[in-house]
């Protein structure tokens, strides 16, 4: 790597060897294509707004709609690759004019709700794609922006977007390099959902008796108000193998400063100065994200919506993960309204469970916490390397470090 002189533009400081351009000059813009209804379901590939925010580049197999168009529609609203796609419309400004590229050999073509923006000059697609996700760029794109309750940009405001471009050879590098932490990101990502789709599979099977693991096994099965399960298993009640309350805190009442976990029925943690639990427990969602779940052993605070399961007779980690498989699946929660959903205690106390001998219980739980450990792991190293991708976006992309020749 080395370090450069830089000069001053009308975008700040870049390089002294990197140019300013308007987006204008370097592509050439075009609405997309607007089809009948009736022509959608089959035919050609066809990118759309959820093409143009997509994280991954845009392929024939990533792209979800096909349409129907004749020989002249394919031909003038067509995607070559190193296309870029932008978002036209969006109900936020954040997601005005939010580019992707298509990187496919294969035809496809770009729905009506995106403009294609297709180069005149010789310049990395790759590149230019990470170029416009910056933050500061993100900034120029929706600067031209307009709208009230919704949001668009058209041609011309994309076309008055100013980008810092370095020399091709250069771009060329810096895509490649961060291309490399791209493709690191996605197989860690499709690895995560690999063992998730594992660990699903393994849960309906251990905690159904459906397989057992070695020591453990009866004399066949016998059919319960759960249906089918192992002979040496029974069923009971939640609220006969632990005790069931509520917090007292109403939500507001969590503070930044607090020193001890808050749990609410939302899927976020706040804090609180003091502590009402001091014991292991599962924490369920009464409303709101009604049926969300959190394991937790210490001392604690919880919203007064918030079931607390505690003092268990059977294994802990054995009601968590058959809570985690089955609670939303078997049980039919009522609403507030019309919309705000909601379980009461007296559903928990009843909601039934297939309960395995105490050794097994622990066994199976011991398999799934393994199978959670090795999943956190991997997303904490997903994370990590996204960490390390945004530092070089902001490096690399600014020219505050520049990647020497091979």
């Amino acid at each position: 790597m080395k370090i450069t002189a830089f000069k001053m533009t009308e975008l700040g400081p870049i390089p002294s060897d990197w140019v300013v351009k308007r987006l204008g000059e370097m592509l050439s813009f075009k609405n997309g294509f607007n089809a009948n209804a009736k022509c959608y379901g089959t035919g050609t590939p066809v990118a759309s707004v959820l093409d143009a925010l997509s994280n991954e580049p845009i392929t024939t197999e990533t792209i979800a709609t096909k349409v129907t168009a004749d020989d002249k529609d394919r031909e003038s609203f067509s995607l070559t690759k190193g296309d870029l796609i932008f978002t036209r419309s969006s109900e936020t400004l954040e997601d005005v004019g939010r580019a992707n590229v298509y990187f496919d050999d294969a035809p496809a073509m770009f729905g009506g709700f995106v403009i294609r923006g297709r180069f005149k000059i010789q310049a990395n697609p790759i590149f230019v794609n990470y170029l416009l996700k910056t933050s500061d760029n993100r900034l120029h794109v929706m600067s031209q922006g307009a709208g009230a309750q919704h949001f668009n940009i058209g041609q011309l405001g994309l076309e008055n977007v100013l980008i810092a471009l370095p020399p091709l050879p250069e771009q060329h590098r810096i895509a490649a390099a961060l291309s490399d932490m791209d493709e690191l990101i996605w197989g860690l990502g499709k690895l995560v959902e690999k063992k998730r789709a594992i660990k699903t599979g393994a849960m309906q099977r251990l905690l159904t008796g459906q397989t057992r693991l070695p020591g453990f096994g009866g004399t066949g099965f016998k059919q319960t108000e759960l249906g089918s399960i192992p002979s040496d298993w029974e069923v009971k009640r939640l609220g006969e193998v632990c005790s069931i309350t509520t917090g007292h805190k109403d939500v507001n009442e969590g503070c930044e400063t607090g020193r001890y976990p808050f749990f609410t029925c939302s899927r976020s943690i706040f804090a609180s100065a003091e502590y009402s639990f001091d014991c292991e427990a599962i924490l369920v969602a009464g409303n709101g994200d009604v049926g969300n779940l959190h394991y937790f052993s210490g001392k604690f605070e919880a919203y007064q919506r918030t079931y607390v399961l505690h003092s268990f007779l059977e294994d802990t980690g054995f009601i968590f993960h058959e809570l985690t498989n089955h609670l939303m699946s078997r049980l039919n929660h009522g609403k507030i309204g019309s919309s705000i959903p909601y379980i009461t205690i007296e559903q928990l106390y009843a909601f039934l469970l297939p309960l395995p001998p105490l050794p097994e219980q622990r066994a199976i739980a011991a398999v799934l916490s393994d199978m959670d450990a090795e999943i956190a792991a991997l997303e904490a190293e997903k994370h990590k390397v996204e960490a390390i991708k945004q530092g070089m976006m902001q490096e690399l992309l600014t020219g505050r470090t520049r990647l020497e020749h091979d």
